[in-house]
């Protein structure tokens, strides 16, 4: 009866999948990327690729697709590529386990695609670990997710959603809050905009005694995906937010 179900899954998810662009890459490196779960040496296969928005296909009025592109990242799929890759050893694992990653109970839609940050949380076994390690200095604060303004929504078709969200303001990123982090974490980088919880995403990388931010970089001086040191990133920016994942 489990074969009969998985049979059932996988075809279900090849009639709405476009077939895989591997960009640079063939079948075979694909697969033996897939053999690798360190996420630093994932993440590192990435190195260079270009930036490109708009990667996912499906809003208010086009059907959702479920779109598996490696020529460019954006932020977001970036982390969604290394953390499903980490968590497989097969190219059908790698998109059953993409499928759950970003979609809300694997449901290809563009209403149960987690738009947000904080939707790992809430639907893909995260654990938020910033106020753990921020020495009580996090802040929580209360967002509408969604809300652009009292007329009008970031994406139409998806609900405004109240939640409370937890950063470390910038200056309190201090020596002993990064020496609890660890290679593999998710970074959010924290918006004061009321209707989002990030403007931005990636994963951390720990080198010796260095911390780095790794990230598919929209700037002008990069459009691609960089290493930066994650203090040096932070300048200027409100604050962070920490994913690990549990499992």
């Amino acid at each position: 009866m489990k074969n009969i179900l998985l049979i059932s899954f996988v075809l279900i998810l090849y009639i709405h999948a476009k077939v895989i662009n591997f960009g640079s890459w063939n079948k075979a490196q694909f697969q033996e990327i897939l053999q690798n779960n360190n996420p630093s040496q994932i993440s590192e296969y990435f190195i260079n690729k270009p930036y490109l928005s708009n990667t996912l296909i499906g809003n208010s009025y086009t059907k959702e697709e479920f779109v598996i592109d490696f020529r460019g990242v954006d932020c977001f799929t970036y982390i969604d590529y290394i953390e499903s890759i980490r968590r497989s050893i097969s190219i059908d694992a790698f998109e059953l386990n993409l499928q759950k990653l970003r979609y809300k109970d694997s449901k290809i839609s563009y209403k149960n695609r987690n738009h947000f940050f904080s939707d790992w949380i809430i639907n893909n076994n995260f654990e938020d670990i910033t106020y753990k390690i921020s020495n009580k200095k996090a802040i929580t604060i209360s967002k509408e997710l969604n809300k652009k303004d009292i007329k009008s929504k970031y994406l139409d078709d998806i609900p405004i959603i109240k939640r409370d969200i937890t950063y470390i303001p910038t200056k309190y990123i201090t020596s002993k809050v990064l020496s609890q982090l660890k290679t593999g974490d998710y970074i959010g980088i924290y918006t004061n905009l009321n209707g989002l919880d990030v403007s931005h995403v990636g994963i951390l990388i720990k080198e010796d005694k260095n911390v780095y931010f790794r990230h598919a970089s929209s700037s002008k001086l990069n459009q691609k995906v960089v290493t930066i040191k994650l203090i040096e990133y932070m300048k200027n920016k409100p604050g962070l937010i920490v994913l690990r994942a549990k499992e």
